[in-house]
């Protein structure tokens, strides 16, 4: 990864992109991880690559006093950041270390605020030299980048001083393209926009002197003088003053008609025929689409004011999926712009996406026939039958008018090219569920669903401000479950108005159940499931199959790979399959080569998939489970945790580690889901999901993602137990077990696990038998039976040996020096921990390797051999960072900070406590935090931090308490007498 493919979004919600996706990675959008990480981020991309000091970054993202880990927290953001930015996190180029404090080094083009600053600054410039056309083309672009509001979600004190700045940035850009519009002669079109800005900002005097002269202009003098009073009246009720002297004088020219408001560039009505003005009603309620329509009245009011050189109308196209609302904003659009047209505005309903009976297309000559009429063409003048000859005398008559053609519901490029005019002052906007394919067109507008507030607003609008208000937060999740897509929007909000007895959270409760929701989304005869079916009706064979299995993905998004599997193809007939939906607005594509569905469109897509039958749904699943069972055993030979298999016939899936790690991560979802799906199905069997569930417990190593894993192996035990599947029942068993051994410290995790030692000897599956005595030996530890650990880890020990397994022995190796350490036989621990780490390394076994520095260094700080343990820690933490083991990242800085107490360095282990703190946070493992704050408690202790020692203890006690494991003798022991223990004990894994 470099910084030139990075892209990062500050206008709205804080994104980074990778562009392009680099090939088989998937993954477009990086992960930023907690919003405070995110603002340290922004932070720094708004100081255009200047050195923040930690004390500049402790200041912007903290109000008044900082927490006491502030300075540990900003080191391990700056930590995960590196792990999302950087190639090699070793040798920082991104974000990097400068002194005392830290730098982003990427190109200022790749910030989009920096570029919309830019941009506006060059528009100005423009508007300076008198190249109006050429600011309001800037100023369009730099609109374009906005994505909502700025920072969005983003907390500090930098965020929202940098959120407001932007906000006035983006007002004043706002204000100098409309002027450009002005100069521009594009006044009616500026009247209406500042309408709503004015009434946003009602006391901005610029925005209210902008719209007084799009009004005059307009000759609309009498709306003018009349804005003038309200701009007046609002000015003394808010702040007890007058307006400033530039707007009295605006008000005092108009007043008298002065020749100096008089525009240099107005739009000649020269040669104008009868104006033909036809158009559906634009929707009262209309709200939003704010970009959009900015985007479409520039494009068409520059051709009716002749901006584009050749003889050829201006074309611009709108597509999108079921229900955006894409003949409702052309239509609104058409209403704004009809005034820069003279001639007239005609329009036709193509019928692309018409249903019921009479629901054919529109034939070309037919919307020529009426076209003509309304241009005052007879019949008997028009040929018959000839749609050639109709299109030529169309196009003479519209030659020298300037006249906006409207096509709506276009379907295939043929029926359109007959209905586009020849004159160059005239324009043509078509809307339609995809692009016509090789039409040229001037601007195409993909639109989607609607973004939260503009959601909000139009539910709000119809349903009643008052009644949203007070249940808001019921509101926006209706929205949610909508899809904010404006069809559902519309029906969900007028079903609320005709029901006064209703509140918005019974509606919630209508629309809560998935398998009902689209009945719900029913008023009169306007169904969103309808117009999803006529999308779907219109498909042919291979689409409608895509669509439907691909909706059986539990993927949040859906890379290739998955697609490809459920579909039975290769990756490129699949991409294929998966594009042509998207095109169709069927689906969406977050990133190149991954898909996923609206929460609307897939329950429909399910819904077809149940009356399809179960036949296709379990053969698409059993190709699923063989996809990722085969992709989790090459992975698994990559980490290191598994023997090699039998080759593979293609390249390989995966050419490192990370790559490997980062592959199950951003499938977790699926997996999880998949294991479940086949529980609850008991036609499906469970010999796969089992090998499945045992590999993921092998890469997880109780990260984060453990508790849903245990999930899944509840749901596969339940059903593997009455099914009688011996392998279902020991996989369920030995993640059970583990969990309540290990990560939650809970009764009934032995007797699991023993249970699976049970099954794996009667089904000879001497690997997982391995990995059974390790958590037996593991209960034992934690009952400082270490007789008993050694004899198991012993047993484990041999079969691994016997089986060829090193990354095995390297683990039981390690575990064996653990257990020796806790005895006092140092030296045997250290030759145990050594033979291990040798073996991990030759395996390539990150998580081995991780595991058995970090035991090596504990046993070397045993030995009070401090500066060689840290260097052993180093190197884990290293491994930990590259491969993403956040849980042994936090042990391992959890041992640093202890380490760092033995060598009286109090601070430096405080931060370090701060930051294994951090990490286990950000995972949620209860007993891993409240060691470390027990750590972190003695630092402060050893500062003269007391108090907040004593804070620390009491906080770990009632974790230990709660847990009910045996450390909360020693935290007890701690509080009564203040004397330190000498560690925080260890862990066998």
């Amino acid at each position: 990864m470099t910084s030139t493919r990075l892209r990062f979004t500050l206008l709205g919600p804080l994104t980074v992109r990778r562009d392009p996706p680099e090939a088989g990675e998937g993954r477009g959008e990086l992960g930023i991880g907690a919003p405070q990480q995110g603002a340290l981020l922004a932070a720094l991309l708004l100081r255009g690559g200047r050195t923040a000091g930690i004390g500049d970054l402790v200041a912007a993202l903290w109000e008044g006093e900082p927490p006491a880990r502030a300075v540990g927290m900003i080191r391990t953001y700056v930590s995960r950041l590196r792990h999302a930015l950087e190639d090699d996190r070793t040798r920082p180029r991104v974000l990097v270390s400068t002194g005392r404090g830290y730098a982003l080094r990427v190109p200022a083009e790749s910030v989009d605020a920096v570029v919309f600053e830019r941009l506006v600054q060059d528009a100005r410039a423009a508007a300076g030299r008198g190249d109006h056309a050429g600011a309001r083309r800037l100023l369009l672009d730099a609109e374009a980048l906005w994505g909502g509001e700025p920072l969005v979600g983003l907390p500090g004190p930098s965020a929202a001083a940098h959120r407001e700045r932007l906000r006035l940035l983006r007002l004043d850009a706002l204000e100098t393209r409309l002027d450009a519009e002005l100069a521009l002669g594009a006044h009616a079109e500026a009247a209406v926009e500042l309408a709503a800005l004015a009434a946003a900002h009602p006391l901005r005097e610029r925005l209210h002197a902008l719209r007084m002269l799009a009004l005059y202009r307009s000759g609309r003098r009498a709306e003018a003088l009349d804005a003038y009073a309200t701009v007046r009246r609002s000015l003394a009720e808010e702040l007890g003053t007058r307006p400033a002297a530039p707007l009295r004088d605006l008000h005092e020219h108009i007043l008298r008609s002065s020749p100096d408001l008089t525009a240099a560039n107005e739009p000649s009505g020269d040669g104008a025929a009868e104006q033909v003005y036809e158009l559906p009603r634009a929707v009262p309620d209309f709200v939003g689409r704010v970009g959009e329509l900015a985007r479409l009245r520039a494009t068409l009011t520059g051709a009716a004011r002749g901006e584009r050189r050749g003889r050829a109308p201006v074309v611009v196209t709108l597509a999108g999926g079921a229900g955006v609302g894409k003949t409702t904003l052309a239509v609104q659009a058409a209403h704004e712009v009809a005034g820069a047209f003279p001639d007239g505005v005609l329009y036709a309903d193509l019928g692309a996406a018409r249903t019921g009976p009479d629901s054919a297309p529109a034939e070309p000559g037919e919307v020529l026939r009426g076209f003509l009429r309304r241009l005052g063409v007879v019949d008997a003048e028009q040929p018959n039958d000839d749609v050639a000859a109709a299109a030529a005398l169309y196009r003479s008559w519209l030659a020298d008018r300037r006249v906006l053609v409207v096509l709506d519901n276009a379907g295939d490029t043929a029926r359109l090219r007959p209905l586009l005019p020849g004159g160059a002052g005239c324009a043509v906007l078509v809307t339609g569920r995809v692009r016509p394919a090789a039409l040229p067109v001037d601007r195409h507008l993909d639109l989607g669903t609607l973004d939260r507030r503009d959601a909000l607003d139009l539910f709000a609008r119809i349903a009643g401000e008052a009644r949203t208000a007070a249940e808001r937060s019921a509101a926006e999740e209706v929205l949610r479950l909508c899809d904010r897509l404006p069809l559902a929007v519309r029906i969900v909000a007028s079903r609320l108005a005709a029901r006064p007895d209703w509140t918005v959270e019974s509606l919630l409760g209508r629309l809560a159940d998935g398998r009902r929701r689209l009945a719900e989304l029913r008023l009169g005869g306007t169904a969103v499931e309808s117009t999803f079916q006529l999308a779907y009706d219109q498909l042919d064979a291979a689409r409608a199959r895509a669509f439907r299995l691909l909706a059986l993905s539990d993927a949040p998004v859906i890379p290739v790979g998955t697609a490809a599997a459920l579909l039975g193809t290769g990756d490129e007939e699949a991409e294929e399959l998966a594009d042509s939906l998207v095109e169709l607005g069927m689906l969406a594509a977050p990133a190149p080569r991954r898909y996923r569905f609206h929460n609307l469109t897939l329950l429909f897509a399910r819904a077809l998939g149940e009356r399809q039958g179960a036949g296709e749904r379990r053969a698409a699943f059993a190709r699923l489970l063989a996809h990722h069972l085969d992709a989790q055993r090459e992975a698994l030979v990559v980490l290191g945790e598994s023997p090699a298999q039998a080759p593979r016939t293609g390249p390989p899936r995966f050419t490192s580690a990370s790559a490997a790690t980062q592959w199950t991560t951003d499938h977790l979802s699926e997996l999880f889901a998949l294991v479940t799906r086949y529980a609850s199905d008991s036609a499906l069997p469970l010999d796969g999901v089992a090998e499945l569930t045992l590999a993921l417990a092998q890469q997880l190593d109780d990260g984060p993602r453990w508790a849903e894993l245990v999930v899944a192996a509840r749901a596969l035990l339940d059903a593997a137990l009455p099914a009688g599947n011996r392998r279902a029942e020991m996989a369920g068993s030995f993640v059970l077990g583990y969990h309540l051994i290990h990560c939650a410290k809970r009764p009934g995790g032995p007797e699991l696990v023993r249970r699976a030692v049970e099954l794996c000897r009667e089904l000879g599956d001497e690997p997982a038998l391995a990995e059974a005595l390790s958590i037996l030996a593991l209960d034992a530890f934690y009952r400082r039976d270490h007789t008993s650990g050694l004899t198991h880890c012993r047993e484990a020990l041999a079969i691994d040996v016997r089986t060829g397994n090193l990354r095995g022995q390297a683990t039981r190796l390690a575990n064996i020096a653990q257990l020796h350490l806790e005895t006092g036989d140092r030296a045997s621990a250290l030759a145990a921990g050594y033979q291990g780490l040798a073996l991990a390394r030759r395996a390539d076994a990150p998580v081995a390797v991780a595991y058995t520095l970090y035991l090596v260094g504990q046993i070397l700080g045993s030995l009070d051999r401090h500066t060689e343990a840290l260097g052993a820690y180093d190197e884990a933490l290293t491994v930990c960072w590259t491969h993403s083991l956040p849980l042994r990242e936090a042990q391992v800085l959890m041992r640093m900070a202890e380490t760092r107490l033995a060598l009286g360095q109090f601070q430096d282990a405080a931060d370090t406590a701060s930051q294994s703190l951090a990490v286990a946070r950000v995972i949620g493992v209860d007993w891993q935090q409240a060691r470390t704050r027990v750590v972190l408690g003695r630092a402060l202790a050893a500062l003269g931090q007391t108090a907040r020692a004593r804070r620390e203890w009491r906080t770990a006690l009632d974790a230990f308490v709660g847990l009910g494991t045996a450390e909360s003798a020693t935290v007890r022991a701690l509080l009564a007498t203040g004397e330190q223990p000498t560690t925080m004990g260890a862990c066998v894994r």
